[in-house]
């Protein structure tokens, strides 16, 4: 992916929608908008599809079906109907005696050809584009929404699986947002969050896709980039976000957390889950900070918890005991092995409050002796408000004596 500069070429390319946000500093998004924007870059883009059979052209014919006949194909598969669509077109202008311009011949091809097409309807480029770019922008901030990041996260995973590359997810959370704006206004909240998205745009690349997610929430998705370089780029962004002073004196921080893939998940959702509950661990770590793939593990204390527990999975249930819990799981002990990736539920009773709690999480290791006890280490799926409270009852019941993972 190219910068919103790169993509124009000449400012005179570009939609008048485009050069404002340009104008602005948001980065524009030229694989799913604006990667074609006039007669040359067509018939360049043209050329370069039909003359090879390499990544490149294959790529290229992906994004101009996208782009120009909204026909989403992979790359082998466009290229393939490319060359076909160009046959196509040397047909027709055989017939007609004429010269059949691409667009022309697209529209009978997946018509009434391909049938790929229901109910297409003619519109100019430029207007097209400003339709694509008020639904995929975020109109406060001026970085993209969350629906333009979904189909961001799905692009790059694609292509992260097809090349065997990688991306990293940097998952902001703005701290403490709400008092923010109960206390002085959703005006000034307004500020926070513009002068957010701007640092986050300032530290990007171009190719990085800045997305708000909700609230006081943001994305970034890093192509070709692994989760320790993603973590230096937070550490820059949080530091320049705790360098701004807004009207009244008034500070604000952010936590963050990052996803790598495939290190974090077979899927989008699965990376993206990752990164959010990073940046639940930042925020328990004191908030201000960036937890990155293992961090989240060290940042989080083991306390030492011997409570009577059972884990329980497809009508199974084995008794045991918890050796130690921490806000993102619990080792046991058990008369039976646990299965390894089996998702179970864990119901542990503390002898302290005498209550039950019930967790659920996947079982990351489990060994043991013969004859029994067995061990096995459970990871969760997610923060969960059991374990929060578990935690909490050892912290204040051992002081500060916690043990790091």
């Amino acid at each position: 992916m190219s910068s919103a500069q790169d993509t124009g070429r000449q400012t005179g390319d570009r939609s008048s929608v485009e050069e404002t946000l340009v104008q602005s500093g948001t980065q524009f998004d030229c694989a799913s908008a604006s990667l074609f924007t006039g007669e040359k870059d067509l018939q360049s883009a043209l050329e370069t599809a039909l003359a090879g059979d390499g990544p490149v052209a294959r790529e290229t014919a992906a994004r101009l079906l996208e782009q120009f006949c909204d026909v989403l194909l992979p790359p082998e598969l466009a290229h393939r109907e490319l060359h076909e669509l160009e046959d196509h077109r040397n047909e027709l202008g055989a017939a007609l005696r004429r010269e059949i311009d691409f667009r022309v011949a697209a529209l009978d091809y997946f018509i009434n050809s391909k049938r790929r097409l229901q109910n297409p309807r003619v519109i100019e480029l430029e207007r097209f584009r400003e339709y694509l770019v008020w639904s995929t922008v975020d109109p406060l901030t001026g970085v993209y929404n969350r629906r333009h990041l979904s189909d961001v996260l799905n692009r790059e995973t694609s292509r992260a699986r097809r090349y065997h590359g990688t991306y990293a997810v940097l998952f902001f959370d703005l701290d403490n947002f709400k008092t923010v704006n109960d206390r002085h206004g959703h005006q000034l909240g307004d500020e926070v969050l513009t002068t957010f998205a701007a640092i986050l745009r300032k530290h990007l690349r171009d190719e990085d896709i800045p997305a708000r997610y909700g609230g006081e929430e943001f994305v970034a998705v890093l192509p070709s980039t692994r989760a320790a370089g993603t973590v230096h780029v937070a550490k820059r962004i949080l530091a320049a976000f705790r360098a701004e002073v807004f009207p009244g004196g008034i500070s604000v921080t952010a936590s963050a957390g990052v996803g790598e893939f495939p290190l974090d998940g077979a899927s989008a959702t699965d990376v993206l889950a990752q990164a959010d509950r990073r940046v639940y661990s930042a925020k328990l770590a004191g908030k201000d900070t960036v937890v990155g793939p293992g961090e989240d593990q060290r940042r989080s204390p083991r306390y030492h918890a011997l409570c009577p527990a059972t884990a329980g999975y497809n009508g199974t249930v084995i008794a045991g005991a918890t050796l130690d819990i921490s806000l993102h799981g619990t080792r046991l002990t058990l008369e039976k092995p646990l299965p390894v990736g089996q998702d179970v539920r864990v119901q542990i009773h503390d002898p302290y409050t005498h209550e039950t709690y019930e967790v659920n999480g996947t079982v990351v290791w489990s060994h043991g002796p013969n004859p029994p006890p067995f061990g096995a280490g459970i990871r969760c799926s997610g923060p969960q408000a059991a374990l929060t409270e578990l935690v909490r009852n050892r912290s204040e019941a051992s002081g500060s004596s916690a043990s790091q993972l």
